[in-house]
Parts: structure tokens; sequence; C-alpha cells
């Protein structure tokens, strides 16, 4: 049956379980506490969004080679809950990316279009203003470990982005080989090769 609102930590826990579970010889069974989770708690839109994500995060690891499609579909279904009837900002800016991806993924680029290409947000960091508000209580420690983490995961994406720039350049190697500078100076940099090895 329903029940309300689950805190973070329970979210967090249920949705490391599912990743722990899920390899090809247990998809099914992850799958079905999946779908429970989302049945039990439909309106904590924090967990729903995190079911959405292990979802498509390990679609491929289903059976029928009709199902991954399907679970896609089933992944976009629960983002557009989430945008719709949530009253998150976050989540719902969150859900509707996902939803862009799905869109991607099940290869409709037109809606993944429609989606983002008019988005006039200006995302402001919520590192910078927590890091901000720690230095002015005077723990500048905690502010710079809150911006060290922010830095760690604007590189990883920035290592996400470069690889599909390098491919788009294909035809002109002046470009792929700037990327791969740019990609070797930052990793050298930041000591990728041991904070985050496959890079």
């Amino acid at each position: 049956g329903y029940e309300p609102q689950l805190d973070q930590e329970k979210i967090r826990n249920h949705y490391l379980h599912l990743c722990q579970l899920a390899s090809p010889g247990h998809f099914d069974k992850a799958l079905a506490e999946c779908r429970e989770y989302c049945k039990k708690y439909s309106s904590c839109w924090e967990l729903l969004l995190l079911m959405g994500q292990w979802i498509v995060n390990y679609h491929q690891l289903a059976s029928p080679p009709s199902q991954p499609h399907e679970l896609l579909q089933e992944a976009l279904g629960l983002f557009q809950r989430i945008e719709k009837h949530g009253s998150d900002h976050h989540l719902a800016s969150q859900a509707l990316e996902m939803q862009a991806y799905c869109y991607l993924a099940l290869g409709d680029p037109d809606s993944t279009i429609r989606l983002l290409e008019n988005r006039k947000e200006i995302n402001i960091s919520p590192q910078l203003l927590l890091s901000q508000a720690y230095k002015m209580k005077g723990n500048n420690a905690k502010a710079k470990e809150v911006l060290q983490v922010s830095i760690y995961y604007e590189v990883v994406l920035l290592f996400n982005i470069l690889p599909n720039m390098s491919i788009l350049y294909i035809d002109e190697p002046t470009k792929v080989e700037q990327c791969r500078r740019i990609g070797q100076m930052v990793s050298d940099a930041f000591d990728l090769i041991h904070l985050h090895p496959i890079l």
C-alpha cells in the first residue's frame, strides 16, 4: 500500500541496495523491488527520481530485446510525473533533463530539443551559495570542502562533454587535438588518474 515520504538516508539506502542487486542474474528481482518502492512511495518525488535514474542506468541488463526500450518508457513516465506533480523546483528540473535523456535514448531527438531548446534558466550553483554561507559563519574549512567537491563534479562533467565534442569535430583533426590537450591539462592539474581512474 501507499506510504508517505521517506527521509534522504532511507532513499539513498534503497537506491544503493538496488545498485548492489543489479546484475544480469538478479535484474528482474531488483526491478520488481524498484517498482514496489515506486508504488509504496508514489508521492515521494526524490525517491521516484532516483528510481527512474536507476532504471535508466541499468535498463540494458533486461533480458528480452524489447524490454530495455519499454523500461526507458517506464522511467520517462516517472520523470514526467515528478515534473508535473512535484513541488520541488530543483527535482522538477532534474526530472525534465532526465526526460530529455530518455527521449534521446529512445531515438526521439525532436522531443529532446522541444524540452531543452527554449530553457532560459541560469543555474546558480547551490554549492557556491552554501560555501559562501559557511564562509560568513567563519567556517572556511567547510567552505573550501564544499567548493572542492563541486569542482570535482564539474570536472567529471567536462570529461563527459569532451569526447562528444571530439566526435563532432572528427573531420577537423586540429580541433580534436585541441580537445585532447584541454582534457590532458585538466587531468594533470587535478591528478584525475588517481581521483577518478576511469576517466
